[in-house]
């Protein structure tokens, strides 16, 4: 599992390649907690577009740790994405009912584009 990010128009976009799994999410968590919890962050940041275009599979472990990011980031009123799941991953996002419940889109672009204006 490999884990990087950059800013882009006040979002941070986080990829991840590999699998979120019970295996990785300490190392994800890790990675991410200082990165959108900072006081630094808090003051200048819109939101998180996670990149899982490289994702191979997502376990129950993983898809809490996508939920429970996603409920710290709207108590703090800043938006969280996800883009670029495989067909496969959507379809059990879809199963879940996480489609409608967490901002799912098929590209980087438009998951920025789309929050970038909401």
């Amino acid at each position: 599992m490999q884990i990087s990010h950059y800013e882009e128009n006040q979002f941070y976009v986080i990829s991840i390649a590999g699998d979120i799994s019970r295996m990785t999410t300490g190392k994800i968590n890790q990675y991410l907690k200082p990165l959108l919890f900072s006081v630094e962050s808090k003051s200048k940041l819109k939101g998180v577009v996670l990149d899982c275009s490289q994702v191979e599979s997502i376990d129950s472990a993983g898809v809490g740790l996508l939920c429970g990011k996603h409920v710290n980031l709207k108590k703090q009123s800043k938006k969280m994405a996800i883009s670029g799941l495989s067909s496969e991953l959507h379809k059990s996002f879809q199963q879940l009912d996480l489609t409608g419940r967490l901002n799912i889109y098929s590209s980087l672009q438009e998951a920025i584009s789309i929050l970038g204006v909401s």
